[in-house]
């Protein structure tokens, strides 16, 4: 622990200067204050320390060189699987401060075959700004509400303003890369219309 750190506790919490640990009541180890809790009502640590009393695996402090410590060996936890396997087993993420998502390559796969539906709903309503209701109201929508076909799966498309990001409804993909190629210009769409009566 950091000098100004122990200080700061010793200072602050009356704690003699040549004590800076503590015996836990029920593992019976001698710990760091840090690896126990401090009560803001009794002014005092808790006799047990966080690893017996709620069960913790450890400091996070602790995990996190854990962490560091396999990351400059080549090597990385994955969050499901709990096991040690090297980087190039992880995807890349630039969310994540490694840079490599949590979970390993094979869990990923495993996970997103098992959960499909799942992810689907997830991606549609953060993509469109939608709630679950909005999602299952456009999932009961089978025919493009253009040229009324029936749609399912991959030919059934979410379509929305560009301007705004409102959806708008259901429609099969040619309808869909109709108003695409038209920029939603309700002149151009009507000049079409008038072309088509004229021919």
């Amino acid at each position: 622990m950091p000098k100004n750190a122990i200080r700061k506790i010793q200072g602050r919490f009356k704690i003699p200067l040549n004590i800076m640990t503590k015996l836990c009541t029920k593992c019976n180890q001698e710990k760091e204050y840090k690896y126990f809790s401090f009560r803001n009502d009794t002014k005092k640590y808790r006799s047990q320390c966080r690893q017996c009393a709620k069960g913790y695996k450890g400091l996070l402090s602790d995990r996190q060189a854990k962490i560091n410590e396999l990351f400059k060996a080549g090597y990385k936890e994955c969050g499901k699987c709990n096991s040690i396997k090297s980087l190039d087993k992880f995807s890349s993420d630039k969310s994540t401060v490694t840079g490599l998502t949590s979970t390993c390559k094979n869990c990923k796969v495993k996970y997103n075959t098992g959960n499909k539906e799942a992810i689907k709903r997830t991606v549609t309503k953060r993509r469109y700004n939608i709630n679950d209701i909005e999602y299952d109201e456009l999932s009961g929508v089978n025919n493009c509400q253009i040229c009324s076909e029936g749609v399912k799966g991959i030919t059934k498309h979410i379509d929305h303003c560009h301007m705004t990001g409102r959806v708008r409804g259901i429609l099969c993909r040619k309808c869909n890369l109709a108003l695409g190629h038209f920029n939603d210009n309700e002149t151009s769409l009507k000049r079409a219309i008038e072309y088509l009566k004229n021919r």
